[in-house]
């Protein structure tokens, strides 16, 4: 632990000298992460902050429960109060997912497997980002916007689906929960603002540390160096970009390369992963619950998978079929490949089962 404490202290002490060196480039770094977060992250999170926060003190949980317990559990193998921070990912955006997850957990009504499991899936981007931010502003189009946030969406589904053969443990309904305060609406409102806004600018800060910190890493000509190993200049820095930090991810894959098809992939990916920022932020999140971050770092590279393959489908789909059936068939090849080792092993595990030992000689 202490090893770990002294690798980060190096860190942070290169970035201060970095800070002292570069002050030029940092204040310029720093001011247009804070047009990002004045322009997109502020109108999009902070008012969904609010509105989960009050959901959860109001009893929207034990609501959602009721209501879409039936599709949940077949689906997914989880209780249907697990069904806010999924909706609540869906419409709001990283880390809202995250924390109504959490606070669900500490508030009594998910137990710890299913909210781990929950936190592999329910972190997601905003449609207010992919579909305004992105789609609208950044990219000039709507529709492809749509697009994105429609993958966004499937990937995320499919991560729930796989991950319900996970074993889980549920909450018992039949149980009398621990009575609580009652508080008015204006005391749950008037907290609900306060501990958003915290959080809000807690967002707006890691963007701005992690924008100085790609500025450094440019202006060092970290990229350029591994750009001359024969890649793609705008598509290195685009990527290593959106593995940092989203919001200035996706703003510089927009301009990263001419070929459509290569940008939206590009951009589905770095939704996906929503960056070491948004990573870090759910880390503290789900510290203070005192649960496990191992299914939602699993998740997020199942999504940074899925999503992009999602995105190439629908967008040769509905704009270049031409590339659709080279896809189907390596995805179908690919499936077989996989049905054929599954089958092997089982054979060979069926058989081994039944003759453990070789007969001696």
């Amino acid at each position: 632990m202490k090893n770990k404490n002294y690798f980060f202290l190096i860190l942070i002490t290169c970035y201060t000298l970095l800070l002292l060196f570069f002050p030029s480039d940092s204040i310029d770094a720093a001011k247009a992460a804070l047009k990002i977060c004045s322009a997109s992250l502020v109108p999009s999170l902070f008012p969904f902050f609010v509105c989960s926060n009050i959901i959860i003190n109001l009893g929207g949980a034990t609501f959602l429960a009721k209501l879409l317990s039936p599709i949940m559990k077949p689906l997914f193998n989880l209780s249907g109060g697990c069904a806010l921070p999924m909706v609540m990912g869906f419409i709001s955006g990283y880390p809202v997912g995250a924390k109504t997850a959490a606070d669900l957990y500490t508030s009594g009504s998910c137990s710890k497997q299913e909210c781990e499991k929950v936190l592999a899936f329910c972190n997601n981007s905003g449609p207010m980002f992919i579909l305004a931010a992105l789609g609208s502003n950044m990219l000039g189009d709507p529709a492809i916007g749509r697009l994105l946030y429609f993958s966004h969406i499937l990937s995320s589904l499919s991560v729930a689906f796989i991950m319900r053969f996970l074993p889980s443990a549920y909450i018992d309904t039949k149980k009398e929960p621990s009575k609580k305060r009652f508080k008015e609406f204006g005391e749950v409102f008037s907290d609900a603002v306060s501990s958003s806004a915290m959080l809000t600018l807690t967002v707006c800060g890691f963007v701005i540390f992690f924008s100085i910190l790609i500025s450094f890493i440019e202006k060092l000509n970290v990229i350029g160096v591994l750009a001359s190993l024969g890649l793609d200049y705008s598509l290195l820095k685009s990527f290593i970009y959106g593995f940092f930090e989203c919001s200035g991810g996706c703003f510089s894959a927009v301009s990263a390369t001419e070929n459509p098809l290569l940008k939206y992939i590009l951009l589905s990916a770095i939704l996906a992963w929503s960056g070491i920022s948004v990573h870090l932020q759910v880390l503290g999140i789900i510290k203070k619950a005192k649960l496990s971050s191992k299914l939602y770092f699993k998740g997020k590279v199942l999504m940074t998978i899925i999503s992009p393959a999602i995105t190439f489908f629908l967008y040769s789909f509905t704009n270049d079929r031409a590339l659709l059936f080279p896809f189907v068939k390596t995805v179908l090849f690919l499936v077989i490949l996989f049905f054929i080792l599954y089958k092997i092993l089982s054979t060979l595990k069926r058989t081994y089962l039944k003759h453990p030992a070789l007969p001696p000689r």
